[in-house]
C-alpha cells in the first residue's frame, strides 16, 4: 500500500514534520524508536531507530498499518492506540516482552508509550508511538534487586545489627537490620523511630557516657569510631558488645546521621576475661617456682654450712668429754649451739619443702589415723581457749606420701589457725572424699582428676582480705609483727602439696574466719607396715677404706675426720674426675664411696657407677643437701638406692656407713 494521501494524510504529516522537528535529540538515541500513524494506524512517519527496532527500512513502514508491519506485535499495541483514538489521553509505560519482529535473536523488554497527535485547530489526527528497547535497563534493575536482596540477606545473616541512627540523646533510629532481634531480643521495628524502645534505653547505664564520648571525638576528627560496652537484653540478659561506625556529613559539612554495626563479643569478653585469669594464675604460679628455686638453693647451701658447725659443735663437745668431764659450762654452750642449729635445720626443711627439693619416703597412710595420733599434740599447740573439734569421715581413702610432711602440712594449718584466733575460738579439722573432675584441675594447675582424699582446716579467726589471699602462700609473707612469724608456714604447705600433685584451696573472709581445703590425690594400695626400730650407738668404728667425694671442702674435711677418729682409712676427692682417678691409683681396697650427688664434672652416680664396674662390691652412700628432683634427673630415685640428707650428725654419719658396710 502507497503512502498516505489527501488533506488528513497532510495535516497528519505537517504535524508530524513539526513534531519531528521539535524532537530532533530522539533521533540520535539508537534505543528510542519514533513513530506516527494516521487514525486508520497507518504509518505516516517512522525514524531509522523504529525502523532497526522493527527490523525493517523505513520505506516498508510508510502507508502500511501496524498489523501488516509487525503483526506479531499488533495485538498488543493496536488497542493502545485506539484507546488513545478515544480517549486524546495518552497511554504511556507499558512493557511488553518480544524478540524483534525481522529477527530470531533472544527476546527483549520494550516500553511503548502511545500519545494523541493534533492538527492546529486541536482536531485528533493521529497517533504517535514511541518504542524503547530497555532490554539492559531492566537487566541493570534485575542486578539491582538482586543486589539488594543480596545485601538484606547478607545482613540478615550477620552475627550482628547493622544501623543508621540520629546522634541524639535517644540514639533514634532510622534504619536497624534483621540483626537487631538476636543481638538485643527486640524486633527492628521497634527500635526504628524509638516506638517501643530506644538504643539508648538498651545500653548498660555506667557505660553510656564513655559510648559517647567515644563517638563525639570521632565525629570531631572525621574519622571512625570504635567501643566495647554492654547493653541489657529484652530478656534482661547482660551483653558485651562491639561498636564500628561514622558520621555521615553533607557537603557543607553537616552531620546527617550515623552509620555502623554491632555485634555480640559476650564470649570473646568472657575467653578474654579467663585467658587474663589464666595469665594471673601462670605468673603467680612462675613467681612462686622461682622464689622456691632460690629459696632451694639458699637451702642447700645454708645445710652445708649448719653441717659444719653441727659437726664440729659435736666434735668439740665429745673432746670435752673427754679431756675434761668438770666444764660442764663449756657443755651446755655447745648444746644450745646444736640446739640452734637443729632450729636453723627445720627452716632450711621448710625451704625446701616449699621449693619442692625435699628428700621424701613416702609411705601408704591412713588420713584419719595420722590425725588421731597428733590430736594430742594438736590440742597442747592451739592451748586452752581455742576448741578443736575433729571430724574424720567415714570413706575417706589412702593417701601416698612422707608421714613427716603430712604432718607438718597439719600442722602449719592449725598454727595458722591458732594465730588467727588470739582471744580464742573454734577449730575444725575435718576428714572427706572427693572426686575430682577436669574442670576443676584445669582451674587448679599442677593437680590431677579423680579421687582424692581432702582435708579441712577451718578456723572462726580474724579472716583475710583479697590483697591478702591473693599472698597468701607467698614465702616470707606474713600478717603478723616482726620476730613473730618467719612467713614459711603455709608456703611450706603449697610446696609439700603441690609435690603431691595436689592442692590447695582457700577461701576467708574478714572476721568471718578462713578454711583451707587440702586435696591429695588417693591411692588404692594397702598401708604402708610400720618400720622396725634399728638398733644402735655401739660399735661405729671400723677399719675399712671409705672413698669421699665432696666439692665442700668444709664438709668434706669434718666428715673425713670423723671417720679417721673413728679408725677408717680415708681417701678424699673434691670432684668427680678426682676420685676416679684417685681410685684407679690406690692398690688396697675400697669398701665404701661416700659421694655427693652434685658435683663439680661427673657427677656422684657416674662415679659410682664407674667405680662399681671396677671393684666388684664397693657399696655406695649418696650425700645431698636437696634431692627430690635432683634425684629424678640423676636417675637416683629408686627403692636400693642409700641416701642422707643433709645437715646430719655425725653419729648419723658413722651409723649410716657402719649400717651399710655390715649387709652382707
Amino acid at each position: 500500500m502507497g503512502p498516505a494521501t489527501g488533506a488528513l494524510g497532510r495535516r497528519v504529516m505537517d504535524r508530524t514534520s513539526r513534531m519531528l522537528s521539535e524532537l530532533d535529540y530522539l533521533q540520535s538515541v539508537p534505543s528510542l524508536g519514533l513513530g506516527l500513524l494516521d487514525r486508520n494506524l497507518r504509518y505516516v512517519r517512522v525514524n531509522e531507530a523504529l525502523a532497526a527496532l522493527n527490523g525493517k527500512p523505513v520505506s516498508a513502514h510508510i502507508g502500511r498499518t501496524i498489523r501488516e508491519v509487525i503483526p506479531e506485535l499488533a495485538p498488543r499495541i493496536e488497542p493502545l492506540c485506539r484507546q488513545v483514538l478515544m480517549t486524546e489521553q495518552a497511554v504511556s509505560g507499558f512493557e511488553l516482552r518480544a524478540a524483534k519482529p525481522a529477527g530470531s535473536g533472544e527476546a527483549r523488554n520494550w516500553l511503548v508509550t502511545c500519545f494523541p497527535v493534533k492538527g492546529d485547530g486541536g482536531e485528533l489526527v493521529g497517533v504517535g508511538a514511541v518504542v524503547e528497547d530497555i532490554t539492559e535497563r531492566k537487566l541493570a534493575e534485575e542486578k539491582l534487586r538482586e543486589s539488594k536482596r543480596r545485601l538484606a540477606t547478607l545482613m540478615s545473616n550477620l552475627p550482628g545489627m547493622v544501623y543508621q541512627c540520629r546522634n541524639d540523646e535517644q540514639w533514634t533510629m532510622d534504619f536497624v537490620s534483621g540483626g537487631c532481634r538476636a543481638l538485643t531480643g527486640h524486633d527492628p521495628g521497634d527500635l526504628l523511630g524509638n516506638r517501643k524502645v530506644s538504643y539508648a534505653e538498651l545500653m548498660h547505664e555506667e557505660d553510656r557516657e564513655g559510648v559517647r564520648t567515644a563517638v563525639e571525638a570521632a565525629l570531631a576528627a572525621r574519622g571512625a569510631f570504635e567501643t566495647t560496652y554492654r547493653i541489657i537484653t529484652a530478656g534482661g540478659e547482660e551483653r558485651w558488645v562491639w561498636e564500628r561506625g561514622r558520621g555521615v556529613f553533607q557537603a557543607d559539612g553537616e552531620l546527617v546521621a550515623l552509620e555502623g554495626f554491632i555485634t555480640d563479643v559476650t564470649e570473646r569478653r568472657r575467653a578474654e576475661e579467663e585467658r587474663g585469669r589464666l595469665e594471673a594464675q601462670l605468673q603467680q604460679a612462675q613467681k612462686l617456682e622461682a622464689i622456691g628455686r632460690l629459696a632451694g638453693g639458699v637451702a642447700h647451701d645454708f645445710n652445708n654450712l649448719l653441717l659444719v658447725i653441727l659437726a664440729n659443735a659435736e666434735l668439740t663437745q665429745d673432746e670435752l668429754r673427754r679431756a675434761e668431764p668438770d666444764r660442764g659450762h663449756m657443755s651446755v654452750a655447745l648444746q644450745q649451739i646444736e640446739q640452734a642449729v637443729r632450729r636453723a635445720t627445720a627452716l632450711t626443711r621448710q625451704l625446701l619443702a616449699f621449693s619442692r627439693q625435699q628428700h621424701a619416703n613416702p609411705e601408704v597412710l591412713d588420713l584419719n589415723e595420722v590425725l588421731t595420733e597428733l590430736t594430742k599434740m594438736l590440742r597442747r599447740l592451739i592451748g586452752e581457749d581455742v576448741n578443736l573439734d575433729l571430724r574424720l569421715g567415714p570413706n575417706v581413702p589412702h593417701v601416698r606420701m612422707d608421714p613427716g610432711q603430712l604432718e607438718q602440712v597439719i600442722m602449719n594449718l592449725v598454727v595458722n589457725a591458732r594465730d588467727a584466733m588470739p582471744a580464742g575460738g573454734s577449730l575444725t579439722i575435718e576428714t572427706t572424699d572427693a572426686d575430682l573432675e577436669e574442670a576443676h584441675c584445669e582451674a587448679h594447675p599442677g593437680s590431677r582428676p579423680g579421687p582424692h582424699a581432702v582435708v579441712v582446716v577451718r578456723d572462726t579467726g580474724c579472716g583475710m582480705d583479697e590483697e591478702m589471699l591473693e599472698r597468701v602462700f607467698e614465702p616470707f609473707f606474713t600478717t603478723k609483727p616482726v620476730g613473730e612469724g618467719t612467713g614459711l608456714g603455709l608456703s611450706t604447705v603449697y610446696g609439700i602439696v603441690r609435690l603431691m600433685e595436689g592442692h590447695v584451696n582457700v577461701e576467708s573472709k574478714v572476721e568471718e574466719g578462713t578454711t583451707f581445703s587440702v586435696y591429695l590425690p588417693a591411692t588404692d594400695a594397702g598401708l604402708t607396715p610400720a618400720p622396725a626400730v634399728e638398733a644402735g650407738g655401739e660399735g661405729l668404728g671400723g677399719m675399712e677404706t671409705v672413698l669421699v667425694c665432696e666439692d665442700d671442702p668444709a664438709v668434706r674435711a669434718v666428715a673425713c675426720n670423723a671417720l679417721r677418729r673413728n679408725g677408717y682409712t680415708v681417701l678424699e676427692a673434691a670432684y668427680g674426675e678426682a676420685a676416679i682417678e684417685m681410685a684407679a691409683r690406690h692398690t688396697g681396697p675400697i669398701d665404701l664411696l661416700l659421694t655427693d650427688v652434685v658435683l663439680p664434672g661427673r657427677d656422684g652416680r657416674f662415679v659410682a657407677e664407674t667405680l662399681q664396674s671396677q671393684r666388684v662390691g664397693i657399696k655406695v652412700l649418696y650425700v645431698s643437701g636437696y634431692t627430690a628432683h635432683i634425684l629424678d634427673q640423676h636417675d637416683l630415685s629408686g627403692e636400693h638406692v642409700e641416701l642422707i640428707q643433709k645437715p646430719f650428725t655425725l653419729r648419723k654419719l658413722l651409723v649410716r656407713v657402719r649400717d651399710i658396710l655390715d649387709r652382707v
